[in-house]
């Protein structure tokens, strides 16, 4: 019986193979940057680049990030960009993210700018990729979660908080996680209380440091 495959049937079973087995390969890149203030490592933006990247050839995608007009509103009542993350075949077929907001305090401050863009990108690569800064841990915990899966949050909220732009981004990215926050332990919950404080503890260091050396 003779194919009757539209050419757009035929790019489509093309491009989801080719996503199955993109999927299937990627791992979760290695936890190579030093994070001082919480004493632990996380997987920067050049490592997760350099980790995915052969692999995306491989399966003939390629991905980039934009950034979009303002389109959202902040805090403040303004609009703040977004930077989108795409994901694009050989065919033609993609996919994209909702995208990530840009929330800078500042956008006039190159650091804090750049901040934000560090973050999203690195935000909307894990995102449209599954991938995360992972650890290793085995056992069992409280609350219906394995050791495992703690460590494997406390990493991501580590890696995600990190490189917040500002307070702001920083209340926004902790209610994320309020809820799983809230299921854990007591000691556990305490944890992130004490990671979300010291992000705040650093920022306050670095704004008065920066003001120091204008």
């Amino acid at each position: 019986m003779p194919d009757t495959k539209t050419k757009k049937e035929t790019n489509l079973d093309g491009f989801n193979m080719d996503l199955f087995n993109l999927y299937h390969e990627l791992n979760n890149p290695g936890a190579t940057a030093d994070n001082p203030y919480f004493k632990n490592k996380y997987a920067d933006l050049l490592t997760i680049i350099k980790t995915v990247k052969p692999i995306l050839y491989k399966h003939g995608f390629i991905l980039f990030q934009v950034v979009k007009q303002p389109s959202v509103l902040s805090d403040s009542g303004s609009k703040t960009p977004l930077l989108k993350t795409i994901l694009r075949h050989i065919s033609g077929e993609s996919i994209e993210d909702e995208g990530v907001p840009l929330v800078c305090k500042n956008p006039a401050d190159p650091q804090q700018q750049g901040s934000a863009i560090t973050y999203a990108r690195r935000y909307g690569m894990q995102s449209i990729l599954g991938i995360v800064a992972d650890t290793d841990d085995d056992g069992q915990a409280a609350s219906g979660k394995t050791e495992k899966d703690i460590n494997r949050l406390k990493q991501e909220f580590t890696d995600t908080i990190h490189e917040s732009a500002d307070k702001a981004m920083l209340d926004k990215l902790y209610l994320t996680y309020k809820d799983e926050i809230e299921a854990l332990t007591k000691d556990d919950q305490k944890w992130f209380q004490n990671s979300y404080k010291e992000q705040i503890k650093f920022m306050k260091e670095r704004e008065v440091k920066n003001e120091n050396s204008k």
